[in-house]
């Protein structure tokens, strides 16, 4: 595989072997089966089902080639991944290293290697995404006692994964990230057990009434329950919760 200007490609530019076009023009007839046979550059045959994309060649070659694909040549012709392909003809694959799978590729593609494999890329990312966001949530209330989470004894952190029956750290990031538990309740449980001084609560934080309701609670007074509070609708927020004390509560 040669590299030119970032862009990856099979073989580079398209140069078929001698005898290759004249090959691929036995393939004109469509096979009876419902299959394609289509040629790599280096003249290589590969079955497909009729109707493959160019990406659904791409996941055929290799799941790294499909997963950075960004486009590619079909007789010397420059097309996109959603390019429907056809019998004898010959087909380079154009690959980016920062090119990730798409959901939209599933509308498209068509063979069970390729759709396997993107919904498989798709659930990395997913998990991905909510451990990051779980990280930064369970921190930003551990900030707000002057800790954070590579501040926590790896026995309290091994301790709390035994008890919300959770294999990795990575495990309960990303519940905390999914909204599977509350990272308010996670850090104040992680400190109070590391020696921290924190109010203590057993459950999550729940307000009457309030059943229904998206509910997030300010970050600039941080209410604990037994705290008298004060609630306000916001766009995007739901009720957001304060300290009936909260001095940002007198600008809204």
């Amino acid at each position: 595989m040669l590299a030119t200007d970032g862009v990856f490609s099979m073989d580079g530019d398209l140069a078929p072997l001698p005898g290759l076009l004249a090959l691929a023009q036995r393939f004109d007839a469509k096979p009876a089966s419902g299959e394609i046979f289509v040629f790599t550059p280096n003249g290589d045959l590969r079955k497909l089902p009729e109707g493959a994309s160019l990406l659904d060649f791409a996941f055929d070659i290799h799941t790294s080639l499909g997963s950075t694909c960004v486009g590619g040549k079909v007789n010397n012709r420059t097309v996109s991944i959603r390019e429907q392909l056809h019998n004898g003809d010959i087909v380079e694959i154009l690959t980016q290293k920062n090119q990730t799978p798409k959901s939209d590729w599933l509308n498209f593609v068509v063979t069970g290697k390729a759709r396997t494999h993107i919904r498989h890329a798709l659930k990395q990312q997913r998990r991905s995404e909510s451990i990051s966001l779980g990280e930064r949530l369970l921190n930003k209330v551990l900030n707000g006692f002057d800790s954070a989470l590579d501040k926590i004894p790896a026995e309290r952190v091994q301790a709390m994964l035994t008890e919300y029956r959770q294999e990795t750290i990575e495990d309960l990031l990303e519940d905390i990230g999914l909204g599977n538990r509350m990272a308010y309740v996670v850090a104040r449980r992680l400190l109070a057990e590391s020696g921290e001084s924190t109010p203590s609560s057993d459950g999550p934080l729940a307000i009457r009434g309030t059943e229904g309701l998206v509910l997030s609670y300010a970050k600039c007074c941080t209410p604990i329950p037994g705290d008298p509070i004060v609630g306000h609708l916001s766009a995007g927020k739901g009720m957001v919760v304060h300290l009936d004390s909260c001095k940002n509560i007198a600008d809204i």
